[in-house]
């Protein structure tokens, strides 16, 4: 529970600096494009968005694109569990609806759920990267930064700065409904179905700190850590570093203690 509580203060906490930023004036921007004083991050797909749309590279976004990368290769998929605000806000609303549906909507909604899964493919970080792949051929093509619009982490930055800087919400919120039926009809909603996510699997590859690594003296392979786990992995096992997004969810469901954090390389 104490790691749980942590990854949703962690989260809140990104939302809180934007909106104490917005209230400031700072301009310190949004999980996009960040800056305080000298330190400036940019999202990595934001930045090659906005070469492609205007054909041309940005030298002083270099810098903030590489430090992201470095990031990425060092923690690995951190911000996708302990920061991204769509991870907390879509998920969220997701539940609250389904606590909210009567017992026939659940029932109707499981079965509909069921044959969805029958009859559609499993899909993974791969369809995501297609999604990626196809976005940015046409903004290469049309000159359009699009996917900054539809972003989920981009409207919810936004309205946070709407809200605290003019007291109101914008009409693009509409748009969260799309992740919000991803996630409340489809058990991969955010994994398969994120560019960002699927864009950091490659140099997170390389990540060897904050690992969850099975005992396998202790392991009694219950696989009670698959079930809990947003990309269904082992740690117990040979699994890609990649694809995990450091959640620690195997660690706090364990019940034989027999996962640890790995704070470095051994």
């Amino acid at each position: 529970m104490m790691l749980r509580s942590a990854r949703t203060l962690s989260r809140f906490s990104g939302l809180a600096l934007i909106a104490a930023g917005t209230m400031a004036a700072l301009s310190t921007g949004t999980f996009c494009y960040w800056r305080f004083g000298w330190i400036r991050l940019i999202c990595p797909i934001g930045f090659v968005e906005a070469s492609l749309s205007s054909g041309t590279i940005y030298r002083s976004l270099i810098g903030p694109f590489l430090v992201v990368l470095g990031l990425v290769v060092l923690l690995g998929r951190v911000f996708c569990s302990w920061l991204c605000p769509s991870n907390l806000v879509v998920t969220h609303i997701a539940r609250l609806v389904k606590r909210g549906s009567s017992i026939g909507i659940m029932k109707r909604t499981v079965l509909f759920q069921a044959r969805l899964a029958s009859t559609l493919p499993v899909l993974d970080y791969r369809d995501g990267l297609a999604l990626l792949v196809g976005s940015l051929v046409g903004i290469a093509l049309f000159g359009y930064p699009f996917l900054s619009t539809f972003c989920p982490i981009g409207v919810i930055t936004r309205n946070v700065i709407s809200l605290f800087a003019h007291f109101r919400l914008g009409t693009d919120l509409f748009l969260l409904l799309l992740p919000v039926a991803a996630v409340y009809l489809f058990s991969w909603g955010c994994i398969a179905g994120c560019p960002l996510g699927s864009l950091q699997r490659f140099p997170a590859r390389m990540s060897k700190v904050l690992r969850p690594v099975g005992e396998t003296q202790k392991c009694v392979n219950c696989k009670a850590c698959t079930e809990v786990c947003p990309v269904q992995l082992h740690p117990g096992a040979k699994y890609d570093p990649g694809t995990c997004t450091k959640c620690f969810l195997c660690v706090e469901t364990c019940p034989k203690k027999a996962i640890v954090i790995q704070l470095g390389v051994k």
